[in-house]
């Protein structure tokens, strides 16, 4: 004890320091440090939910995700079928309009092929008379009152017998 008075420290207050310390880190310990921990292990706690909380929305978002695209991509290729049926349609009515329009233009040339063929014979039909009725004046001013010529049947026994051909 003469070491502690030499170098100037007092067992006295030495104790007492000593048991002020331990009262103090008790009453700390039991006032602040524990409830300290409580509310950082609550933390810590709380922290980890959250974490694991978003992992699943994390694992639901890519989920969800995942089953937009794979839905997507169906109502992709369903409007890629329905455009092919739409086009192969519209194709076949277009070939059903063409042959239409084929048959209408066959029928239009035959009716157009007949309508000429009947305006040709009517109009040399009147080609013939006009010429047969020039012919007979020239004839019945050239001969004369003497002689009575039928025009017509000069034509007839004068011309082929098709008529000609545009």
């Amino acid at each position: 004890m003469d070491a502690f008075q030499r170098l100037g420290i007092d067992l006295h207050s030495l104790l007492l320091y000593v048991v002020n310390f331990g009262l103090l880190a008790f009453i700390l310990g039991r006032l602040l440090y524990k409830p300290l921990l409580r509310v950082l292990d609550e933390r810590r706690d709380t922290i980890k939910g959250n974490l694991r909380e978003a992992e699943e929305l994390r694992a639901a978002l890519d989920r969800e995700r995942a089953e937009r695209k794979e839905e997507a991509e169906r109502m992709l290729a369903q409007i890629r079928e329905e455009q092919a049926r739409a086009r192969a349609e519209a194709e076949a009515k277009a070939a059903a309009l063409l042959a239409q329009a084929d048959v209408r233009r066959e029928e239009m040339m035959r009716e157009a092929k007949e309508l000429i063929a009947g305006m040709r014979a009517r109009v040399y039909a009147d080609v013939r008379d006009d010429v047969a009725a020039r012919l007979e004046a020239a004839l019945f001013a050239v001969v004369g009152k003497k002689t009575r010529v039928d025009a017509k049947a000069l034509l007839d026994a004068a011309e082929p017998t098709q008529t000609p051909s545009v």
